[in-house]
């Protein structure tokens, strides 16, 4: 597939991961966003609906509204119902909290693609814990079912960590049970919250090769119901774990709360430029950092003498860049390696 190509670069950025927010409800140990309080200089509604205008412009494809927690913001409906106004893939990550039957309702007449939300335990006591906030879970869940049963499409999502890896079992079998129509598989960061607690909740490979063997087994029992990864783990094909191809700089970038460009929600702090100062597409085509990520000449350490290095491109540009300092140093992660 030619997005998964390493050596493939879209004219433009054809997803586009923007968080909206940095204000959230709940205190998560692994958020990378550190999310709590509003940013002090968060983009306005306007400011917001211009950068819409230039991302369709361009032929942006995907748009994935991410924070914080998106719904705290009081303009978030009407930004969404501009976004929805062009051809926009648009998807939505929450923690569900705040979905309420008329919530889902007005959502269900905008053109939404999916709603992805957290769910980080298969028992309340797990998710809260992981949450930071008593009740979170039976919220999620109400919200959950407030979405499905408005018909949106709703994909749960698990960040997997020492304190819940012994439940994957059970919170795949809990999303399949409330109606979602996909899972995915995710893992902390060494960012933020993530940084602060990783030592406390970092997977050894071998508790996270436990639960790839699950769930590589869990999409065989159950064809109709896929299972997505996180995009440093890798990619399932064909009941097998794939290594992963970063879509960094080649066909995607994040935008910040306030603004700034950066590669991906990871790495918040390496900004490359600013939506309301700079050209989107101009910063895409010429942008140094850019240009560094996309050739393969530059990947360092084993990656670079790796005899797959070219179906790869030398794995997530984030992990790389928390092991070695270096956005192509070698993937911490990659399962070949690990092999």
């Amino acid at each position: 597939m030619m997005l998964d190509d390493p050596f493939f670069v879209s004219s433009s950025p054809l997803i586009v991961k923007w968080e909206i927010t940095r204000g959230c409800n709940l205190k998560c140990k692994h958020c990378y966003a550190r999310a709590g309080r509003f940013a002090p200089s968060e983009l306005k509604t306007e400011e917001i609906k211009k950068v819409v205008d230039r991302l369709a412009e361009i032929e942006t494809l995907s748009l994935q509204f991410t924070g914080g927690e998106p719904f705290l913001r009081k303009d978030f409906m009407t930004i969404l119902k501009y976004a929805a106004t062009y051809n926009f893939s648009i998807t939505i990550l929450t923690n569900a909290t705040l979905i309420t039957k008329a919530l889902a309702n007005k959502l269900s007449s905008l053109n939404i693609r999916s709603v992805q939300v957290s769910l980080d335990g298969a028992v309340a006591s797990t998710h809260d814990r992981i949450r930071g906030v008593p009740g979170a879970f039976n919220l999620a869940v109400r919200g959950i079912k407030n979405l499905i049963e408005a018909n949106i499409k709703v994909s749960i999502a698990t960040t997997f960590s020492k304190i819940n890896f012994n439940e994957a079992d059970q919170i795949y079998e809990l999303a399949r049970r409330l109606g979602a129509s996909s899972f995915l598989f995710g893992f902390v960061y060494p960012v933020g919250r993530g940084k602060d607690n990783f030592k406390n909740l970092c997977l050894s490979w071998k508790e996270m090769r436990k639960i790839q063997k699950l769930l590589v087994n869990k999409t065989k029992e159950y064809k109709n119901f896929p299972v997505y990864i996180d995009e440093a783990i890798g990619t399932l094909e064909k009941d097998k774990w794939r290594p992963p191809v970063c879509k960094a700089g080649r066909i995607m970038i994040a935008i910040t709360a306030e603004g700034s460009m950066v590669l991906c929600p990871m790495l918040p702090h390496l900004t490359f430029g600013n939506v309301l100062k700079d050209d989107i597409l101009a910063v895409w085509k010429d942008s140094p950092m850019l240009e560094y990520i996309r050739d393969l000449k530059n990947v360092k350490g084993r990656c670079a003498r790796c005899r797959f290095l070219l179906k790869c491109g030398g794995g997530c540009k984030a992990m790389s860049y928390y092991k070695t300092n270096d956005l192509m140093g070698s993937d911490p992660f990659c399962p070949i390696y690990r092999r």
